[in-house]
């Protein structure tokens, strides 16, 4: 059997973080039914990336040193960062409605425009609701890594889902982008 965290995900029903008052017309429920209240899932797999967009486009260079002309390749050296981006693996049991239900809403919750919170869950809080502290950290080196935050806000990119002929298990992917 495969190693399982829990995690929770929340539907806020926000178009956009920064505006409290404006919500979407529908919000996805969570483990009890409600609307809006959090969701807890059992996952194989959690990640992050964050691209640097660095630009290495060879441009020419030349150098005259009185004796020699040489021409060389030089590195254009600009830098940005991409969005976060999080990528959630689990397994649910076609056999156990419980698991059924999680998938519904799952697939509720990506079809809603609202602003999606992620936390962590038992062992996933030690890394999960500290990575975005990193920029914070470094400009305070008082911050410890018990230092958390209440959860990351994330926009649905993509929800597959793989089934395999002859099991009752299937897995489902959330792809999620994380937005301020």
């Amino acid at each position: 059997m495969a190693f399982l965290t829990k995690i929770k995900i929340k539907d806020t029903g926000k178009r956009r973080v920064s505006d409290a008052t404006q919500n979407c017309t529908e919000i996805a429920p969570g483990d009890d039914g409600n609307p809006g209240s959090w969701l807890t899932l059992d996952v194989e797999e959690i990640s992050m990336s964050l691209d640097v967009n660095t630009t290495n486009e060879p441009t020419l260079k030349f150098e005259n040193d009185d004796q020699n002309e040489i021409f060389g390749i030089s590195e254009a050296d600009t830098s940005s960062i991409g969005v976060p981006k999080w990528n959630i693996r689990g397994v649910l049991d076609l056999t156990k409605a419980s698991d059924l239900k999680t998938f519904a809403k799952l697939l509720k919750m990506a079809k809603t425009q609202g602003v999606k919170q992620i936390t962590g869950a038992g062992t996933a809080e030690t890394w999960l609701n500290y990575v975005n502290y990193y920029d914070d950290y470094y400009a305070d080196q008082s911050k410890s890594t018990a230092t958390t935050i209440d959860a990351i806000n994330v926009r649905f990119a993509n929800i597959t889902v793989n089934a395999p002929v002859g099991t009752n298990k299937f897995r489902y992917t959330l792809d999620l982008v994380e937005t301020s």
